[in-house]
């Protein structure tokens, strides 16, 4: 395994090299965007805004033009053109892995997920919102920054693979009303609106809504047939979910809210529930309000401050054969971040912040109709500072440090370091040495949830801690496009997963193992004068077990990515985008078999006026992709969503 790995490595790497040689220039197929794919400003890797070339970090730029171009309604179908990231659908909530690693059940815990720098985990289990449980519209959004690896240096607890900030249009930008209605297979229907408006005093005003539904799919699972049981489950896979999400800005000042309700069926009788049964359900509510402002002191130095209070719902209902099961959380929390900016001399950025988080609720309480078995919450702060430091040595040459110190009320203090060194050497060539290390707070229920007759809390979990060491290589390629070749490795200690205690054979979360993994990421990016547009990307990882050298579940070896997007005719746009996957073993050791995946759409632009046309196809050749369960299914492998059909008509003025 290890020489074949090798192998591709350097096939890889001959190739990446191949592609950097210079291209016969065309003027017919001159790039007009590659520029701007090096230069679009990222403010998520450093807290203010740098050039995606000049920052710290492995960094992939989803922007309005590519959601408009490849028709992307959600953050998880986003997220699946990016390199590195794979994701899965247990039928209830969607998960990303990042460079091998997804834990089965983790709730997405171990990526940050950030809505114009707003922290979106939630406080009790710190999961992310990927799918319709997000629930953004992405009209509304400017571009979608991903930044890969350890980013707890910035941004405590969580930040362990990367960090997703989602950054919104500005109201100006906007300038109008976007509508846009969708209709497709499985019952499904959604609609958005966009509203945007600014004034000459400074003034900006955006609104966005987005309300759907769908009646999903009725699943066949296996695991259920039997002679009294039929093990389709019909009726089951449906949901419903609205979003609203507004910001307002003045001068230096910004206000900004955001909610989302999301209530889904549950059909795959997760955690022992009767199977078949049309009460199974899950709902979850999140919301905040934040306001910020940026005072400038002089010319080189930049205040800001941001407050927020947060609020997170689930309930879900769980039918058994003596009867339903309830849980629910309630949680709320409020916060406040400083940040001062210096600009010490024109090669020196001196950067700090401290942030103090207040959970006055983090509660859960699970019920049936004669016992409460939980009711209990655990409130908590968090006090954080942390340092950072931009120093350019030579013009040429620099070198970028930082710090963090992280004081849990519930937990261990942690500090987390990063160093990078970026060397431009020329023009064309930019590389990255990257070193970090991130931390994730044992969440609340991991460490406080206990259930008599089933699980025990464990007060003594430590946090997970990683560290990481990356090469990066980033290229202009000569009429071609944009490459970046990435070399990484990482360990991990002290991973947190469920086991059962063998003296009373309750489950409890504890520090299990060790964890170390590396790997090698590809891709190629172009934009054509034509309007043909298209990438590539390529994979290449191994994860293990640090004592065992066992592969994890949930790890594919290798990905490979591509899409295109290009003009038919005059206002007529055809893109399709393919992922191939090799297999990942499930918690029970079966082996999923490698897949492909296609989706496909056809898009009418300004068919009349601003009225544009689109219809989108997922998985256009219905292929039967079963994908890991965790430990809460009786499936080792669930299948995942088959073809859909939507047909949307966008208006705006």
């Amino acid at each position: 395994m290890v020489s074949q790995f090798r192998l591709i490595i350097v096939g890889l790497a001959a190739l990446f090299c191949f592609s950097v040689l210079p291209a016969h220039e065309d003027s017919n197929h001159e790039l007009i965007t590659l520029d701007s794919l090096l230069n679009v400003p990222v403010c998520s890797a450093l807290k203010y805004e740098q050039r995606v070339s000049e920052a710290p970090a492995s960094i992939s730029i989803i922007t309005a033009d590519d959601i408009q171009r490849y028709g992307y309604k959600t953050l998880t179908e986003l997220m699946m053109s990016v390199r590195g990231v794979y994701s899965r659908n247990d039928r209830n909530y969607e998960n990303l892995g990042i460079r091998g690693f997804s834990r089965l059940g983790d709730n997405d815990d171990r990526i940050l997920l950030l809505l114009n720098g707003q922290r979106l985990n939630e406080s009790f289990y710190g999961s992310t919102f990927l799918g319709n449980d997000l629930g953004l519209s992405l009209q509304s959004v400017e571009r979608i920054e991903f930044v890969r690896g350890p980013a707890s240096a910035l941004y405590g607890s969580n930040a362990m693979f990367g960090v997703i900030n989602i950054v919104t249009k500005k109201a100006q930008c906007i300038d109008g009303v976007d509508l846009e209605i969708e209709t497709g297979s499985r019952g499904t229907q959604r609609m958005s609106a966009v509203v945007g408006k600014g004034t000459e005093t400074g003034l900006g005003v955006l609104l966005s809504m987005q309300a759907g539904q769908s009646d999903g799919e009725n699943l066949y699972f296996p695991e259920f047939d039997s002679a009294n049981v039929n093990g389709v489950a019909e009726g089951l896979d449906w949901e419903r979910f609205l979003n609203f999400h507004s910001v307002v800005t003045y001068k230096n000042w910004k206000l900004e809210g955001f909610f989302t309700n999301r209530l889904k069926g549950i059909p795959t009788a997760a955690w022992g529930m009767e199977f078949n049964d049309d009460a199974a359900q899950s709902l979850d509510r999140f919301g905040y309000l934040n306001l910020g402002c940026q005072l400038p002191i002089g010319y080189d130095k930049l205040l800001s401050i941001l407050t927020y209070f947060n609020t997170y719902t689930y309930e879900g209902t769980y039918p058994y054969e003596d009867g339903d099961w309830w849980d629910a959380n309630e949680c709320f929390w409020a916060g406040i971040e400083g940040q001062f900016r210096w600009d010490i001399s024109s090669r020196n950025r001196f950067f700090t912040g401290v942030e103090y988080q207040q959970h006055f609720s983090a509660g859960y309480k699970s019920w049936d109709e004669d016992t409460t078995y939980f009711d209990d919450s655990f409130p908590y702060t968090i006090a954080s500072v942390y340092l950072q430091d931009d120093y350019q040595i030579t013009d040429n040459l620099g070198v970028i440090t930082g710090v963090r110190f992280d004081k849990h009320s519930g937990a261990k203090s942690t500090l987390t370091p990063r160093l990078g060194i970026i060397y431009n050497a020329s023009c064309a060539v930019t590389l990255k040495l990257l070193y970090g290390s991130a931390f994730r707070t044992p969440n609340v229920y991991e460490s406080r949830y206990e259930d008599p007759n089933i699980a025990k809390a464990n007060p003594a979990l430590q946090p997970e801690k990683i560290t990481t060491g990356e090469l990066v290589w980033e290229q202009k390629v000569s009429s071609i496009g944009f490459s970046v070749l990435s070399l990484y490795r990482y360990s991990m200690e002290n991973l947190i997963d469920q086991d059962k205690d063998p003296e009373d054979f309750l489950l409890q979360f504890v520090n299990l193992s060790d964890i170390s993994a590396r790997g090698i990421e590809w891709g190629l990016r172009s934009n054509f004068k034509n309007g043909l547009s298209a990438y590539l990307n390529m994979n290449l990882q191994q994860t293990y077990d640090y004592e065992t050298e066992e592969a994890l579940s949930n790890s594919p070896e290798f990905i490979l990515k591509a899409g295109v997007s290009f003009p038919l005719i005059s206002k007529i746009v055809l893109y399709s985008e393919g992922v191939y996957e090799t297999g990942r073993l499930s918690v029970y050791g079966t082996d999923t078999g490698h897949f492909f995946l296609c989706n496909a759409g056809l898009s009418a632009q300004h068919i009349w006026n601003n009225l544009h046309l689109s219809l989108r196809v997922r998985n256009l050749f219905d292929a039967e992709i079963k994908l890991p369960g965790s430990y809460d299914h009786e499936q080792d492998l669930i299948v995942q969503p088959g073809r859909y059909i939507g047909i949307s008509i966008d208006y705006s003025w």
